[in-house]
């Protein structure tokens, strides 16, 4: 878990300064022809050096009545459906109080998930009450 957490941590910051000397030197194109070339080199890594962790007697074909079977198990339970709700509750509270901070995102249009400038009865009420209460009078 230690690499995994070095490589989540050092990619953000080395990824846009490798993308920035591949579009230097050689063109905005560059960069997504090195992340096609990198991927295929992983891709193809993975294959060669991964093993199958599944032993041979529990392995199965992918046939589409399986898969859909699999999703069916799964969603039919009623612990996945629960886990899966409160793992979304979780990164959407973060990303709420993120959009809440932002000054000029009135809380209902944060919740709406629009700006105030597309929604302007959720967000330029709270907005023109907020600059009017700051407003000085001029004269």
């Amino acid at each position: 878990m230690s690499q995994v957490a070095i490589v989540l941590a050092v990619a953000p910051a080395a990824g846009p300064i490798v993308g920035g000397w591949l579009q230097v030197w050689l063109g905005w194109r560059s960069v997504f022809a090195f992340l096609t070339v990198f991927s295929a080199v992983l891709w193809y890594s993975t294959w060669r050096t991964l093993p199958e962790t599944l032993d041979p007697a529990h392995r199965q074909r992918i046939h589409p009545g399986a898969l859909l079977a699999g999703y069916w198990q799964a969603l039919s339970s009623a612990r996945f459906p629960a886990l899966v709700l409160a793992l979304t509750l979780n990164f959407a509270t973060a990303f709420w109080a993120y959009r809440l901070r932002q000054s000029s995102v009135s809380p209902v249009a944060a919740w709406r998930g629009v700006s105030p400038a597309v929604a302007p009865p959720a967000g330029s009420a709270g907005r023109t009450g907020r600059r009017a209460r700051q407003a000085r009078p001029r004269g």
